[in-house]
């Protein structure tokens, strides 16, 4: 199943915690993709044990449960200077936070393509059509990372289609 984010202020709060910690610990070039799952048992212990990680292990690819949540580290190396340092979610128990690093992962390589290869000035005319399962939940996740990596991506508009159930 496809993860469903969680925006709460719990959530929201973290976050930006975590995504400052990358900002200030994670190599440029790389970017640190962060999951865990809610709720949040005890949000202020898990977001410092993960800050303190993400300082100290930066670079070294984490899974396991931090106070009661399961909680994934993946570090992405894909050369984009521009692109955050860190991208963080919660989602619900029960999905799978791997959809959400092969969503990332993806975005950014080919970002990292485009740049390579040089696009002309009208790639703000591109448009990235993304075919698939997940509706609404995929489509959360989506919305996230477009925010988070608008600076990298070469497209003017990313639009998801999925079939119909």
């Amino acid at each position: 199943l496809p993860p469903r984010l969680r925006f709460d202020k719990v959530a929201a709060r973290w976050i930006g915690q975590l995504e400052a910690a990358c900002a200030e610990s994670v190599a440029s070039g790389v970017t640190a993709v962060v999951s865990v799952t809610a709720p949040i048992l005890l949000p202020s212990k898990t977001g410092s044990t993960l800050v303190q990680r993400i300082r100290t292990d930066a670079g070294r690819d984490y899974g396991g449960a931090v106070h009661g949540n399961g909680v994934s580290i993946l570090y992405l190396r894909h050369g984009l200077e521009k692109a955050p340092k860190g991208i963080a979610f919660v989602h619900n128990p029960g999905t799978d936070p791997r959809v959400l690093f092969r969503l990332t992962r993806e975005l950014l390589h080919l970002a990292h393509e485009c740049l390579k290869k040089k696009c002309p000035e009208s790639a703000a005319e591109r448009w990235l059509v993304l075919t698939g399962g997940g509706g609404k939940a995929l489509g959360d996740a989506l919305r996230r990372l477009r925010s988070r990596l608008c600076p990298v991506l070469p497209y003017r508009r990313i639009i998801m289609v999925s079939a119909r159930r």
